[in-house]
């Protein structure tokens, strides 16, 4: 990246941005002028440009996908176990889930799969000391729980507000 991150972002990001109930005065980035002043100071340390009621945020695009080892799909109903036993408790300030359809190629065989239903969760969470590790946590347990060789991640650093 440039100098400037403040740019567009994917259409997920951007829908995500716009629909989660993320409260940013419960996660702490709301109120006292002290706090305006420390959320403002790093954002410019991070090489953001937010303005206004934007504060420097942290989106997390997770890619789930649902073809299982074998033969066979994650369910929806084991998908809403997941996301009420894992997701939500990791994340419980919100997010954003959406059906894809994604392809990759297996590092194993050398062969790229065709379409894989996919769950696509958007995440704009504060760029905390355990941001990464919860969403380690998460990845780990999908891959645990489904056979999964991998749950993909893009982490980009942004404006938001809410």
């Amino acid at each position: 990246m440039g100098a400037e991150t403040r740019g567009p972002l994917s259409a997920t990001a951007a829908a995500a941005l716009l629909t989660l109930p993320l409260l940013l005065t419960a996660a702490g980035c709301g109120g006292s002028e002290a706090t305006a002043t420390a959320t403002a100071e790093a954002a410019r340390s991070a090489g953001l440009a937010c303005r206004g009621d934007e504060r420097p945020m942290l989106v997390a695009e997770l890619f789930f996908g649902r073809t299982l080892p074998g033969d066979g799909v994650v369910s929806e109903a084991a998908w809403g176990a997941f996301v009420r036993e894992v997701l939500t408790p990791t994340f419980p300030d919100g997010l954003t889930m959406l059906d894809a359809s994604g392809q990759w190629l297996n590092p194993r065989t050398g062969q790229t799969a065709e379409a894989e239903p996919t769950k696509l969760v958007v995440l704009a969470i504060e760029e905390t000391d355990t941001a990464d590790a919860r969403l380690d946590a998460v990845r780990n347990a999908y891959r645990q729980r489904f056979a999964q060789q991998s749950v993909g991640l893009i982490r980009q650093r942004t404006c938001a507000a809410f």
